[in-house]
């Protein structure tokens, strides 16, 4: 075990929030990390996280900041939210919010307390908040100490992958290294030597953003090919960085043609005549997606 000197500093903790599942036949699940409350300005943050959205075109949040049935902020499209002591509660305690998360026509209420801390003296633990870093680049998690009882020995178990695990890692400073864009929550456990057996003792957390770092575009299309029916059209295009795999949709006077997602297009007797143009995005498994790039038209001869 390692042993650690006192500083005085406010200190953080984490309430694992209740992951509630939907209405029966859904498997879209939702759930609350909190960062409580602290100095310099009182206002925590509550993270949502979801499960069983995959393949819905987006997800929207309803939050209830102070559980008293009516939603305060409703199709939030951002799955972060602030929470200020001073506008939901009434002083130190504890306070219930409620988060509905919306997504391919199903919805699921989750469920966390928030803990608005009073004047203490003791032991308690914080990490760095607020922390910022880009896909691939580690971030040190620093952890402080307050009001140590002399001569004790600290141990240590973190949870930096956000499964509410403290499994992760034993050390007194970790780093947390992202393969991902996004914002993530991480947490750790803190114990005295002088704790009695079964005391859990202290969480510090903290959030974390993370940014692409490298921009995943794609050039803007050129079409190749006779423009007649029964031809190919070819596009072509450069795609940034190594690994973006291009997404293409095909258009018929602007419209989207039933084609598979190729960068190859065989004209049928319906383009005859039409406008054919072709839309190509991109999407890196690290990076993130590029926006969206439309070629020039061409004109197909009619028949």
């Amino acid at each position: 075990m390692r042993r650690w000197t006192g500083a005085m500093v406010a200190a953080l903790a984490l309430v694992a929030g209740v992951l509630a599942a939907p209405a029966s036949g859904s498997s879209l699940t939702v759930g609350i990390f909190v960062t409580n409350p602290g100095p310099p300005d009182n206002t925590g943050v509550l993270l949502a996280y979801v499960e069983g959205a995959d393949g819905c075109s987006s997800v929207t949040y309803d939050w209830d900041l102070d559980a008293d049935g009516t939603w305060d902020l409703v199709d939030q499209s951002s799955n972060l939210t602030p929470w200020a002591a001073s506008q939901w509660s009434s002083g130190p305690g504890t306070y219930p919010v409620l988060v509905r998360a919306n997504a391919c026509g199903q919805s699921a209420t989750g469920s966390a307390t928030v803990i608005v801390p009073g004047a203490t003296t003791g032991f308690s633990a914080s990490l760095t908040p607020a922390l910022a870093t880009t896909v691939g680049q580690p971030v040190s998690l620093i952890l402080t100490i307050q009001n140590q009882p002399p001569g004790s020995d600290l141990s240590f178990a973190w949870d930096l992958d956000g499964d509410g695990d403290f499994d992760d890692s034993t050390e007194g400073h970790a780093i947390f290294t992202p393969v991902a864009p996004g914002t993530f929550g991480v947490q750790v456990r803190v114990r005295h030597s002088a704790m009695a057996d079964g005391e859990p003792g202290v969480v510090a957390s903290t959030l974390i953003t993370v940014t692409p770092g490298v921009a995943v575009s794609v050039s803007s299309p050129t079409l190749t090919g006779v423009a007649r029916a029964g031809q190919t059209l070819t596009a072509g295009i450069t795609a940034t960085p190594s690994g973006t795999v291009p997404t293409w949709t095909w258009l018929r006077d602007g419209r989207p043609v039933a084609a598979p997602s190729t960068a190859t297009y065989r004209l049928t007797r319906a383009d005859a005549g039409c406008r054919v143009a072709v839309r190509v995005g991109g999407t890196h498994p690290t990076y993130g997606t590029a926006a969206p790039v439309t070629s020039g038209f061409v004109n197909v001869a009619a028949l």
